[in-house]
């Protein structure tokens, strides 16, 4: 466990290694990231492996006893977490539809970006950058010491007994904390509205209308995935805030920043200082 929990910490402190001052050619002075490609294309095949065995592993979890489920009791469900227990069962299927549908169109939404020219110019890197991106939101998912690898939370379903015994019987079953679909939805719209915010220079309300835009998929998907009695309103919060800090903290990151030296003389200060900026 120990070991898992390192290589997703070397996954992300490995950018801070590579995401240094770069001394610009005339050719990249006016690019937004510096990303060295073939450590950024490493660590995204590294990374799919390592994804795929964990979710193998996750999935792979055994069923839920009938003992378990007789001692399920919604009273020792935290009270900001019993809505998910007060749905239709009826609608489970076409919430889940709708959330496996939101949450792929928003993992290739970033394709959208290249539609703007300035950004297209650099679609590589940003590519690559969103890779690396989806693939450390994934391990986290996959590997986390509070992810489903670890922690056995059963799903809400397993508390409908109007559903068959099979299905709230599932070893996926224990899987609900925390949400995977919530967590990759938001790293793909909050990536998207970092990236266009960096390259438009936004601030102030200019700046907070890409992250709203983000956030209407990822709270549609977090909604759609309690309605589905897949997840606790807990799962989803900690899925949406998991991938919306990836998906603004890997660009971040790739930012390319420049050390100014400074001088002042005055009354007040005499001496030379150090800026880090973009």
């Amino acid at each position: 466990m120990k070991r898992i929990t390192v290589l997703v910490s070397v996954l992300v402190i490995a950018n801070v290694s590579y995401g240094q001052v770069k001394i610009d050619s005339a050719e990249d002075s006016n690019k937004i990231y510096h990303i060295d490609r073939w450590w950024t294309i490493g660590i995204g095949v590294v990374g799919t492996a390592t994804d795929y065995i964990g979710v193998q592993r996750i999935i792979d979890k055994k069923q839920v006893t009938q003992e378990e489920l007789r001692d399920l009791n919604r009273s020792n469900v935290p009270k900001f977490d019993r809505g998910a227990l007060d749905q239709n069962p009826a609608l489970e299927e076409r919430h889940i539809i709708w959330s496996d549908v939101i949450s792929l169109g928003t993992f290739f939404a970033p394709g959208l970006l290249f539609l703007d020219r300035k950004i297209r110019s650099d679609w590589l890197n940003v590519a690559l950058m969103y890779y690396e991106s989806q693939t450390i939101s994934s391990n986290i998912y996959s590997w986390a010491p509070f992810g489903p690898q670890w922690l056995d939370r059963i799903r809400p379903k397993a508390y409908y007994e109007s559903i068959n015994l099979e299905d709230r019987m599932s070893g996926n079953g224990r899987n609900s904390f925390f949400s995977g679909h919530t967590s990759a939805t938001a790293t793909a719209c909050f990536f998207m509205a970092k990236v266009y915010s960096d390259y438009y220079d936004l601030s102030g309300i200019d700046k907070a209308y890409p992250y709203l835009m983000a956030a209407l998929p990822t709270v549609a998907t977090s909604y759609l995935r309690v309605k589905g009695l897949k997840h606790f309103p807990s799962d989803v919060l900690v899925g949406a805030f998991i991938g919306a800090g990836i998906g603004i903290l890997i660009p971040e990151i790739h930012r390319k920043r420049r050390l100014k030296l400074t001088a002042r003389y005055d009354k007040e200060f005499k001496g030379f200082g150090l800026n880090w900026s973009p």
